[in-house]
């Protein structure tokens, strides 16, 4: 996905999560703007993650999200931001469909833990069609959320387990496929 350049990368780039639990506040703040990987990490490490990026200056998107620019955008999702939301009920109609409410937010309670690739088509619609004709794996109805602007996307488990988040134009209401 471009975000390891094995040319100019180096270990100082990546981490693991038990390894990132492990560095002194020090040491991880002295790190935190190199990493672009970060693999196995948990909740914990994320939420230390993103208060490291704040002391160093590094905005979080409406308590949302963190991005990383490495050449690609990587972003660490804090999806309780969503369940929080919900449970308030707060703009939920405006914010979500019920697709997304029911699924996503019933994964955020289960634990939200894992990497999800993300990928931009050219038609959502057509993409999602397209995917559910050929079979691959489990495909989620498609979703949309609306925090910092409308977002359409739906999810796939590929063979292998990951899961791939697919985004693109789509020109439909806020129902579900």
């Amino acid at each position: 996905i471009g975000l390891w350049n094995p040319e100019t990368d180096t270990e100082r780039n990546r981490i693991t999560g038990v390894a990132f639990a492990e560095l002194s506040d020090e040491e991880a703040l002295n790190r935190v703007m190199d990493l672009k990987i970060m693999s196995r990490a948990r909740p914990t490490d994320k939420q230390r993650l993103v208060q490291l990026l704040q002391q160093k200056g590094k905005e979080v998107t409406a308590q949302r999200w963190v991005e990383f620019s490495c050449g690609h955008t990587l972003a660490v999702l804090h999806a309780e931001y969503d369940a929080q939301c919900v449970q308030k009920e707060q703009d939920v109609d405006e914010h979500y469909n019920d697709a997304y409410v029911e699924d996503c937010i019933q994964t955020v309670n289960q634990g939200n833990d894992i990497m999800v690739q993300n990928y931009v088509c050219e038609d959502l619609q057509s993409e999602y069609t397209r995917l559910k004709n050929l079979q691959i794996g489990p495909l989620s109805p498609l979703y949309y959320v609306s925090i910092s602007m409308p977002y359409w996307y739906f999810n796939i488990t590929d063979p292998e387990g990951n899961v791939l988040e697919i985004t693109g134009p789509y020109a439909s209401g806020k129902e579900s496929v």
